[in-house]
């Protein structure tokens, strides 16, 4: 009957083929008791001969099983997107004409909605498909179904060779009965809003059902071990175990290992994308082993996963496997295992801006960038935490990119939450937040930062350690005079060299000792791409009370040396004044050939630190201008904005106030 299927009495009739009469004659005993005609429809034609095929890794009653199909399509694919899309349907029964229950209408898969999306991938050609749960009923006429649609158009050249694999569908719970399956290939057409059947193989007999040998798994007192155990890390996994049959290469043998802690998934569905034919199976948490080799006996046979998926989030306590080894389609040996350990989160790289210029106690407004290793799912959650220093967040913060929909808000002080969203993969997520900086200055305690899930809040990925900012003292706005000076003249810019003024307002005491090298000391670190003079450096102390120029007192520091190689400055305080708390005292930094200190030649911000032995320190805003000279004579300074010279000074935490400028010079003719 190669070609010809009758039509169900109570099945679909395809009105737009043809009918031919048969007659069907009934015998007994040489007289013909009973006649029937009727027309029958002469069926579209058959996939290429033996082209096609359905296997079962398991035979047994109520055992879950992988329903490898193959086979090819002819003409051109239409994509499902296409108005007039193709699909490939796979039946499977779920109730015989002899009223016998076969396959359950959810296919043993009732966590799947009807026409939800479920496990089912492409192995042999590497085309992208769709693939959903058609739910049956108990009618004989109403069998479930895989519906198979494809992601691109293909065109008409030739058969089209396809080969899926269908995990966790669950066998009959009825003994000894015979499944017959069938594969429909359909086209939709829109004009007339029906599907129309191109080709079909007809309804095949698959497999018998057998009685179940083991009904429950053993009990192994072995971890699994997952290296390296981190969500969402490629790993190597690992699991010894009784192998009691050999098991063959290029038949139905297979070893199955399953996931049984709810919200373990593999991460990828794929198509021997690991070592030694290992298909994974996203949605099942399977992974089958289709052996490329034979098998002997063993004791103990050691499973090695070497391209392993780890779980997409954190669960508590570890996961439960199981492992099921198949030969011959009946399962010999079940083995369920000690829990892994638990997982640890990935990591968040994750960086802030800005990072310099941030002010005690004043508002300030932040860009934090963070990417997350794993993606977060939709309506998750991220959580960030500031340090406890931080006060007064903004409850208004925005997600600027990276999610669609996100709520950000800003709670208890210093902490960001942000949820309802979607995630967009391979998008760095940035934020904006408006909060206050630290009272204290110096460097922070590190951001923290997680993601969650949506259901059950499970962590995925953590940064305890994120980074740390800087905080520096309040701002002092000053004018610094054009100051004439002694020794040679020279402009003092950006790219020059000249002479460095600091004033300072100490908070603590500091003492001169007559033994050498015991004196207290200034530290000041201005940085390698500072230059020391290329003679010698000296050291000067004025007290502004004094005089507040040159020319007044002129107290020399017997220690004063240049570590080239981190650009600090060591100073000796000396005898002659009184570095007493409270006191102003002015420290010049000259140089006794009169070329000074290089100062860099990129114009800009620089950050000075001043250090003293009471472990006060500071840091002070250093800016270098560009040259504003265009020509140079020996009777005046042509300056090229026309501008007063203005610059920005800090105030420092730990001593009271620190200015710091370059000196220009202007020359009068004698």
């Amino acid at each position: 009957e190669t070609g010809i299927w009758p039509i169900v009495e109570n099945g679909v009739l395809f009105p737009q083929q043809q009918n031919t009469p048969i007659e069907v004659k009934l015998e007994r005993a040489g007289t013909i008791s009973e006649t029937l005609s009727k027309n029958y429809n002469i069926e579209y034609p058959p996939m290429d001969g033996f082209s096609q095929y359905i296997t079962t890794i398991a035979t047994e009653v109520g055992t879950f099983s992988t329903f490898e199909v193959y086979f090819k399509l002819n003409g051109k694919i239409q994509s499902r997107n296409s108005a007039d899309k193709t699909q490939v349907q796979i039946e499977f029964a779920t109730k015989n004409i002899d009223g016998e229950t076969l396959f359950a209408i959810d296919l043993g898969k009732p966590e799947v909605s009807n026409l939800g999306e479920t496990d089912c991938q492409e192995v042999t050609s590497g085309q992208e498909i769709y693939r959903m749960i058609g739910y049956g009923s108990t009618a004989v006429t109403s069998p479930a179904n895989i519906l198979i649609e494809f992601e691109n158009n293909y065109a008409a050249a030739g058969a089209k060779e396809f080969k899926v694999l269908i995990p966790g569908i669950k066998t009959p719970e009825t003994s000894n009965v015979l499944l017959r399956m069938q594969i429909i290939h359909k086209s939709y057409n829109s004009a007339s809003n029906k599907w129309v059947t191109i080709q079909r193989m007809p309804r095949k007999s698959i497999f018998f059902t057998v009685p179940k040998t083991i009904t429950s798994p053993t009990s192994v007192s072995v971890s699994p071990t997952i290296t390296p155990n981190i969500v969402g890390a490629t790993a190597v996994f690992q699991v010894a175990f009784n192998l009691p049959i050999n098991l063959l290469e290029q038949s139905h043998d297979r070893i199955i290992l399953k996931a049984k802690t709810f919200g373990f998934k593999a991460q990828e569905d794929g198509a021997k994308h690991l070592t030694n034919n290992v298909y994974s199976h996203k949605e099942t948490s399977w992974y089958e082993v289709k052996l490329n080799a034979n098998i002997s006996s063993v004791s103990p046979y050691t499973l090695t996963i070497t391209d392993f998926i780890n779980g997409q989030y954190v669960i508590p306590d570890g996961v439960e496997f199981q492992i099921d080894i198949f030969k011959n389609t009946i399962l010999r040996a079940s083995y369920i295992f000690d829990k892994t350990a638990e997982a640890l989160p990935n990591i968040i790289v994750a960086s802030i801006t800005p990072t310099t210029n941030l002010v005690a106690n004043e508002p300030q407004k932040y860009t934090l960038f963070l990417d997350p290793y794993n993606l977060i799912p939709d309506n998750g959650q991220i959580v960030i935490d500031l340090p406890t220093t931080f006060q007064g967040l903004k409850p208004n913060c925005k997600v600027k990119t990276g999610l669609q929909d996100a709520s950000c808000d800003g709670v208890n002080n210093n902490s960001i939450l942000i949820g309802n969203f979607r995630r967009h993969e391979g998008v760095e997520i940035s934020v904006d937040f408006e909060v206050s900086n630290p009272a204290s200055v110096g460097v922070t305690q590190y951001f923290k930062m997680s993601t969650y899930t949506a259901e059950g809040g499970f962590l995925i990925d953590r940064n305890t350690q994120a980074f740390t900012v800087t905080i520096v003292g309040g701002l002092n706005f000053v004018d610094v005079k054009v100051l004439d000076i002694l020794r040679s003249p020279r402009a003092f810019c950006g790219g020059t060299r000249g002479t460095v003024e600091i004033q300072l307002n100490l908070k603590s005491e500091l003492k001169f000792s007559f033994t050498a090298g015991q004196s207290d000391k200034i530290k000041i670190t201005f940085g390698p791409d500072w230059d020391p003079p290329s003679g010698e450096l000296i050291c000067y102390f004025n007290d502004p009370l004094t005089s507040f120029t040159y020319k007044g007192t002129k107290v020399k520091s017997q220690g004063c040396i240049w570590d080239k190689a981190t650009g600090q400055a060591i100073i000796d305080v000396t005898e002659e004044l009184n570095f007493t708390a409270s006191r102003n005292i002015q420290l010049i930094l000259t140089a006794k050939n009169g070329d000074g200190i290089y100062v860099p030649d990129q114009p800009g911000l620089r950050w000075v630190e001043l250090e003293t032995p009471k472990k006060e320190k500071a840091y002070i805003e250093a800016i270098i201008p560009p040259c504003p000279f265009s020509q140079f004579f020996p009777d005046q300074l042509i300056w090229d904005s026309g501008e007063a010279v203005s610059y920005t000074h800090l105030t420092l935490p730990t001593i009271y106030s620190v200015q710091i400028s370059v000196v220009a010079v202007s020359l009068k003719k004698k």
